[in-house]
């Protein structure tokens, strides 16, 4: 095929030839196609007469002009930030850059400790702490909410056996709810209100 060309790259007479085309950027190749080359022109820009080979799973063949190489793709994948575990969507070929990791953390609490993510442990309980104080102050509003009125239709003279009854269940249920320690979430039995 090479005696086709002269040394200068252009056709010394009219033929078809198979190339293989590649990104400019990047050498990523496109496709591999049948070109007509007239005579005294040479094959199209960003192409090779040297046919790519079929990418491994998981690779990119670019040109590096002088060969295919196989390039690790990973686009599309999501990546993690090592500090601080926010994600990034992979859009570039090659390797991945060393303050990402594809091994997505577990919790929102992970932390990289230089090879895996590990769960800071004092982070998750005072969350946990968090989230528990914020349940245990809605439950108690809505005690509140329940023991008001019905205090209230009891100190009026005006309520029924069955309400004089609900007051008492809920202020038993507010005092074991006030008895809560959410210091040791989330390992809390939380009590069960009364049916209203």
């Amino acid at each position: 095929m090479t005696d086709l060309f002269d040394v200068n790259g252009n056709a010394t007479e009219t033929h078809t030839v198979t190339v293989s085309g590649f990104e400019p950027g990047n050498g990523e190749h496109i496709a591999t196609y049948d070109v007509r080359i007239l005579v005294g022109t040479g094959i199209p820009g960003f192409s090779t007469m040297t046919l790519a080979p079929i990418a491994d799973d998981g690779y990119a063949v670019c040109w590096d002009g002088s060969a295919w190489a196989q390039v690790e793709d990973l686009r599309g994948k999501t990546a993690y930030k090592k500090s601080d575990r926010s994600t990034e969507t992979v859009r570039t070929l090659g390797p991945l850059n060393d303050a990402y990791t594809l091994i997505a953390p577990s919790t929102p609490y992970d932390k990289w400790d230089g090879s895996e993510w590990v769960t800071d442990a004092d982070a998750q309980h005072a969350a946990d702490v968090a989230a528990a104080v914020q349940k245990k102050n809605s439950l108690r509003s809505a005690a509140d909410a329940e023991i008001s009125w019905l205090q209230d239709a009891v100190d009026a003279g005006i309520a029924t056996d069955e309400e004089t009854a609900l007051l008492a269940a809920w202020k038993s249920y507010r005092v074991q709810l006030m008895r809560v320690d959410t210091s040791k979430a989330p390992d809390i039995e939380w009590p069960t209100p009364p049916e209203v």
